[in-house]
């Protein structure tokens, strides 16, 4: 469904619906598929089965590390969760293949590794 469509069904303003659509697309409940202009909002029903779980404690915020199981294979889930107010509150979140994990840990050592470009003034 487009956001369009998802506001006239449940007669709710666009913008209501896109910001929903937002945190639903964080969650990796729902995903994206352009079509033209036109962005298509598809639910994402690949069941995941939670096999492992490390938190990384960053004070106000917690990086959590889930190793997820579904049909289509394994998965590691990296997702943010910040302080508010008494509670938590999920800020996004990133899922990756298992066999690509390698690859992106190659990657973030390069960055790493790489001096930090300072863009001077001219």
């Amino acid at each position: 469904m487009t956001i369009k469509q998802i506001s006239e069904s449940l007669e709710l303003s666009r913008e209501t619906v896109a910001k929903h659509v937002l945190a639903l697309e964080y969650e990796n409940e729902i995903y994206t598929v352009k079509f033209g202009n036109a962005e298509v909002y598809i639910t994402n029903h690949k069941q995941f089965r939670d096999m492992d779980r490390i938190p990384i404690n960053l004070g106000n915020r917690t990086i959590f590390l889930n190793r997820l199981n579904n049909d289509f294979g394994q998965f590691i889930l990296i997702s943010e969760t910040r302080k508010k107010g008494d509670g938590w509150e999920k800020k996004g979140s990133v899922l990756i293949p298992t066999d690509k994990v390698k690859a992106i840990i190659k990657a973030l050592k390069d960055i790493d590794e790489r001096p930090a470009k300072i863009q001077q003034e001219t």
